[in-house]
């Protein structure tokens, strides 16, 4: 049962950061919307998202998490999210770059 129960808490914790990224990415203060692969900008969160989430999931199974992948993407996308929200003008096309590394 707590197994399962760690389960849903992360299923969870993943679809609440889609929400949140799904929303401010579609806000009034949102700078760019667009995702556009040919930019360089956007291949880098695209690859740093990737890499993140790739070297975390391998971190979190060698701890024995029981689903190490969901929580590196939610873990990844949260903190694609801060360090957006921490620059001048917010980039939905990079949250969403860092939304297709971190889920691929």
């Amino acid at each position: 049962m707590p197994g399962k129960l760690r389960f849903l808490t992360i299923k969870r914790a993943i679809g609440l950061t889609s929400l949140l990224v799904l929303l401010v990415s579609q806000s009034a203060f949102a700078n760019e919307t667009r995702l556009d692969m040919s930019r360089r900008d956007h291949q880098l969160h695209f690859s740093v998202s990737y890499g993140m989430t790739l070297s975390l999931s391998h971190l979190l199974n060698k701890l024995h998490s029981r689903t190490p992948v969901a929580a590196a993407t939610a873990i990844v996308l949260m903190l694609g999210a801060a360090k957006e929200s921490a620059d001048p003008q917010f980039s939905a096309g990079d949250m969403k770059a860092n939304a297709a590394g971190s889920l691929s």
